[in-house]
């Protein structure tokens, strides 16, 4: 037997032989004694001894009363056994010499090999009651000269010969037993693992949706009122950023951490779930569900703030949480669970963390987040995106020296989508990539048509993080290049601060990358990311593009020393600066006084279709503002 069968086997055997021995006890109590008197009654049978017969059934009476008495002895049920039976398959030998071997005794003897060996769930049990009766029937044949007599020679040989015919024939029907009862455990075990694989997460030990799912209709089965249900969605913010940037043995190890601190403070009735990736759901009845699960949600923020160290590495997580209240907001497991994921992303949208409780018009929301979804993997093909431009214009000359490409989606009833519409949901499910080639692809075959054209313009475009950490992102810009010929140098990506800032070592490689190949890297927003310009000193950077949020308030004496600061610093390492959301007479002077390279905003143009943006662009009847 393996070590994974014996505990299972030795369960199985101890109940098994306790019932076994009181079987058997009781065969030997009547029948031994019994067949006294019946071999007595046939003519020609030599008496044999009573005395013998009773002894070998009291010692059996005893054992078995013993078990019956003293449930503790039964884990021993094998060992005893081995003593029920033992002074049975003595004593008989000692009577088939006694008999001078009468053939009936030799018969009896055969019975009782037989009996013993089936009373056995161990081999070495038979072994042993062998090697015994053997050993003690030669000796007791030879103190009576049994071996003088031919006769009695043959007949202790077949008695013997049926002990040890017995004990193969035991040692088989137990390896049968054993295969079987390993077969059924195995078969158990096999049961339970695809059990826990069907309601337990295997990473984080969590139960799994199909046992939320079980849960939450039990709670609500269990409750006619359904009053007191409360599901709460989790999901860990920017969570991906961990498996992108340290790999998903990081993230896997940081999971099941932020989950063990999930169930240590949630109470100890609610149920914690792994919805599926770095999400999460809380089950939890109450008398009160909203202040209930505003208190649970509180202490899970408050809780998963505390830093996590896993290989060294510091990580601060936060959440974002929806809470759905049955019945208020539902009264299935389905709506409950939808209704607390579209509240999760409301919370996601509004505060970037925290929690709110479902409202009617975020389900409206989540229909439309999940109808992008499922046509923004089309859209790149069917010719719904399309790209505008806005114009940059040069302050000192009021002349459009470039324009940035942004891209828009047309909806089948005309309506433009703005990128903040469907950028996020994107990068959500890895369609910003395609789409990124697509915007890359069609800019740099513009720019080409317009350098054809003898009008050459610098174009930029935005690119997100996960296209830059995409591994391919530099061979396709470089594939794209050499594809539409254009002149690197007329291309320009801009990527946020806040991207930059958040991976520095691995941006920074790829920006270097991407300078060797002759395109101009622009950081955008600046003034957002909490960033300084001793880091910025170490990017490639050729400009940045001042945060509108600057620009709005540029008319206050010390929004415009802020400024003209950072105007100047910038300038000082060799960076072009470019003011965004410029929109009034005043702010272009301003700036235009600070010095300020560039400007974009509603003053200068608006993003517009490429046909519009050309007409501009060559000044065919658009008037600049």
């Amino acid at each position: 037997m393996s070590s994974f069968y014996q505990g299972p086997y030795r369960t199985w055997l101890e109940r098994t032989a306790t019932v076994t021995l009181w079987v058997y006890s009781g065969l030997i109590v009547v029948l031994l004694p019994a067949f006294h008197f019946v071999l007595a009654a046939i003519p020609g049978v030599p008496p044999d001894s009573l005395t013998e017969r009773l002894a070998a059934a009291g010692i059996s009476a005893v054992v078995a009363l013993s078990v019956w008495l003293f449930p503790d002895l039964r884990r021993y049920a094998a060992d005893l056994q081995l003593l029920n039976v033992l002074p049975v398959a003595i004593v008989v030998p000692m009577l088939v010499v006694d008999s001078g071997n009468h053939p009936l005794y030799v018969a009896a003897s055969l019975l009782v090999a037989v009996g013993v060996q089936q009373a056995y769930y161990r081999t070495r049990d038979l072994v042993l009651t062998a090697i015994v009766v053997c050993v003690w029937q030669a000796a007791y044949s030879a103190a009576h000269g049994v071996f003088s007599q031919p006769a009695n020679l043959v007949a202790l040989a077949i008695v013997a010969s049926g002990y040890l015919i017995a004990v193969v024939i035991g040692a088989l029907r137990i390896r049968i037993q054993q295969n079987e009862l390993e077969s059924r455990l195995e078969a158990q075990r096999m049961k339970k693992h695809l059990d826990r694989l069907a309601y337990i997460d295997t990473l984080t030990e969590l139960p799994n949706r199909q046992s939320m799912f079980e849960r939450v209709r039990s709670a609500l089965d269990g409750n006619p009122l359904r009053e007191q249900v409360v599901v709460m969605f989790i999901d860990l913010d920017r969570f991906k950023d961990v498996n992108d940037t340290l790999g998903h043995s990081v993230g896997d190890v940081l999971l099941h951490a932020v989950s063990a601190r999930f169930a240590k403070i949630v109470p100890s009735e609610a149920l914690v779930a792994r919805w599926g990736g770095d999400e999460f759901v809380i089950v939890v009845s109450s008398a009160n569900g909203r202040h209930m699960a505003s208190s649970i949600a509180k202490d899970l923020l408050r809780a998963i703030a505390e830093p996590f160290v896993i290989e060294g590495y510091e990580f601060f997580v936060s959440a974002s949480i929806g809470i759905a209240v049955c019945p208020e907001h539902g009264d299935d497991v389905h709506t409950l669970v939808r209704n607390a994921d579209a509240a999760m992303y409301r919370a996601k949208e509004v505060a970037g963390s925290g929690y709110f409780f479902f409202e009617p018009e975020m389900h409206t929301a989540a229909v439309l987040r999940q109808r992008i979804r499922n046509e923004l993997r089309k859209a790149a093909h069917d010719g719904t995106l399309e790209l505008h431009y806005q114009p940059i214009v040069e302050t000192s000359t009021t002349r459009i020296i470039a324009a940035e490409a942004l891209i828009r989606w047309r909806q089948p009833d005309g309506e433009l989508l703005a990128p903040d519409a469907f950028i996020p949901i994107a990068e959500e499910t890895g369609l910003i990539v395609s789409i990124g080639t697509w915007v890359l692809d069609a800019v740099c075959r513009q720019i080409r048509r317009w350098q054809d054209a003898g009008h050459p313009l610098i174009v930029a475009i935005n690119v997100s993080a996960h296209q830059l950490a995409h591994p391919a992102f530099v061979d396709v810009l470089r594939d794209t290049l050499t594809e539409t010929g254009i002149d690197p140098g007329l291309l320009e990506i801009e990527i946020t601060e806040t991207t930059m800032m958040r991976y520095i070592d691995d941006i920074l490689t790829r920006l270097h990358e991407i300078k060797t190949l002759g395109v101009s890297v622009t950081v955008d927003d600046f003034g957002t990311g909490y960033s300084s310009f001793a880091y910025l000193k170490r990017f490639p950077l050729d400009s940045l593009k001042l945060d509108r949020t600057f620009v709005t308030g540029i008319e206050h004496r010390e929004d415009r020393a802020i400024v003209r600061s950072l105007i100047s610093v910038a300038q000082a390492l060799g960076m072009r600066v470019t003011a965004e959301g410029v929109e009034s007479r005043m702010q272009f002077e301003i700036l235009a006084d600070s010095r300020c390279d560039q400007i974009q905003g509603f003053l200068t143009g608006r993003p517009m279709p490429l046909a519009d943006f050309e007409r501009f662009y060559r000044g065919d009847g658009v008037t600049r503002q």
